[in-house]
C-alpha cells in the first residue's frame, strides 16, 4: 500500500481562468501530508500546468483536439486512469465532468467529485456545452460521489435542471488576503505609462471577451457617464480586450471614446492594475463566484456590480449591486462616486473587503476539500 493518497484532477485545460487558479490554489496550499496531488489536463499543459509542474507536481497531459477523435482520447484517458490508479478522481467543469466522471466509473471507481463553475442560462452556452450539461444532469444521479459547486447560485440552477441535490455541497473560492494588497507604487508607475495623473478617475472591468461578461453594457456606460464626467476613463483587463481587437476598437470607436480608454488585455500582475484603478464595474449578465470581483474587494476597491450569481454575499452594501443591463443605474453610481474623495470611497465598502478576508479565506477553502477528501478516504 501506498504511503500517501493520490487525488487526481481531470480539467479541459490549464490555461489562466477561475476554475484553473482555483485549481492551483487548492493544489499549492494543501497542508495534508497524507494527500498527493496529481493533474490530468485533456488538452494541453497551459501556463498553469508548467506552474504546477515546476513546483514538483505531476502534470499529465492527454493532448485532446479533434471532436471526432473523442472516442479514441476517451480510450486514452482510461489507460492513463488505470496507469495512474488514483484514491479519488476529481473533476473540473462540464467536459471533465463528462468524460472523467464516465471513465473512472468504467473502470470502477467510487470516489468520483464533480466541480462545477458555471451559473451560465441555456441561451448563453454553446451548442457542446449545453448537450453536455443535459448528460451530466442524467450522469449525476449515478457517477459522482459528491458535486462540489463554487457558488449558490450554480447549486440552485443545477438543482432546478435536475442535478443531485443530496450529493450536492458548496465550497466557494479561497484567497490569501496577504497577495492582495494595494500597491501604491504600482498605481503611480502604471497610471504614468498611462498618461494619467493621480486625479483622473480611472474605473475598470476584468473579464474575457464574451456577450455573457456585459462587454456592451460597460461600453454603454462609459458613454453615459463621458456625457457628464469627461476627466473619467476606462480600463479593461483580460483575455480579449487589447488593442489587438479590431471588434472592441470599433465598438469604442463609435461611442467617441477611444481618448478615454485604455485596453490592457490580459496580465500576469493583476493587483498592481487592480491598485491603479478608483472603482471596480463588473457588468456580466451570469456569474456563479466571480473571480475578478472578489480580487477587486479584497484589494480594497470600490467595486459596483450586476446582481448575478453569488454577488449578494460578496458585497456588503446593498445599494452598489444593480440590476444586469440596466445602463442609467450604473452610470447614476460611477457618477456618485466620482464626486467622492479617496477616503470616503474606501470607507463605503470597507466592510464588503473584511467580508471577503474572513468569509472566503484561502483557509477556509483548503479546510473544507481537506475535509471532503478525509470524508471520502475514511469510508
Amino acid at each position: 500500500m501506498r504511503e500517501k493518497k493520490i487525488v487526481l484532477h481531470i480539467i479541459i485545460g490549464l490555461n489562466k481562468g477561475g476554475a484553473e487558479g482555483a485549481l492551483k490554489r487548492l493544489i499549492l496550499n494543501t497542508t495534508n501530508k497524507r494527500i498527493s496531488h496529481e493533474v490530468l489536463s485533456l488538452t494541453t499543459k497551459g501556463e498553469i500546468g508548467s506552474e504546477l509542474e515546476n513546483e514538483g507536481y505531476k502534470v499529465h497531459v492527454l493532448g485532446l483536439q479533434k471532436v471526432y477523435l473523442y472516442p479514441v482520447y476517451f480510450l486514452k484517458l482510461i489507460f492513463k486512469l488505470k496507469q495512474i490508479h488514483p484514491d479519488i478522481v476529481q473533476t473540473w467543469m462540464y467536459h471533465a465532468d463528462l468524460f472523467g466522471g464516465l471513465a473512472a466509473k468504467i473502470l470502477g471507481f467510487k470516489n468520483i467529485i464533480w466541480n462545477i463553475r458555471t451559473t451560465e442560462i441555456s441561451k448563453e452556452l454553446s451548442p457542446m456545452t449545453y448537450l453536455l450539461r443535459r448528460l451530466c444532469v442524467y450522469l449525476s444521479h449515478f457517477v459522482p460521489r459528491d458535486i462540489v459547486f463554487v457558488s449558490h447560485a450554480g447549486l440552485k440552477l443545477h438543482t432546478k435542471l435536475g442535478y443531485n441535490l443530496k450529493k450536492s455541497i458548496v465550497i466557494a473560492n479561497g484567497y490569501s488576503s496577504d497577495y492582495y494588497q494595494f500597491n501604491l507604487d504600482s498605481r503611480i508607475r502604471i497610471r504614468n505609462s498611462c498618461n494619467l495623473s493621480d486625479d483622473n478617475f480611472l474605473v475598470g472591468f476584468v473579464g474575457r471577451y464574451h456577450p455573457i461578461k456585459g462587454i456592451e453594457d460597460f461600453l454603454d456606460i462609459a458613454k453615459g457617464v463621458n456625457s457628464s464626467n469627461k476627466n473619467v476613463n476606462f480600463m479593461m483587463i483580460g483575455k480579449g480586450l487589447s488593442k489587438t481587437n479590431i471588434e472592441l476598437g470599433q465598438e469604442i470607436k463609435k461611442r467617441k471614446l477611444e481618448n478615454h480608454f485604455i485596453l490592457v488585455g490580459e496580465v500576469n500582475d493583476i493587483v498592481d492594475y487592480l491598485s491603479s484603478l478608483d472603482i471596480f464595474v463588473m457588468t456580466s449578465k451570469t456569474e456563479g463566484f466571480p473571480n475578478a470581483l472578489a480580487e477587486a474587494l479584497l484589494v480594497g476597491l470600490p467595486s459596483i456590480s450586476s446582481d448575478v450569481g453569488d454577488v449578494n454575499l460578496m458585497i456588503k452594501e446593498p445599494d452598489l449591486i444593480l440590476p444586469a443591463g440596466d445602463i442609467d443605474k450604473f452610470v447614476k453610481k460611477i457618477n456618485y462616486f466620482v464626486g467622492l474623495s479617496k477616503h470616503q470611497r474606501m470607507e463605503i465598502t470597507q466592510s464588503s473587503k473584511e467580508n471577503m478576508i474572513t468569509s472566503y479565506s484561502i483557509d477556509n477553502f483548503i479546510e473544507r476539500y481537506q475535509g471532503l477528501y478525509e470524508n471520502i478516504l475514511e469510508q
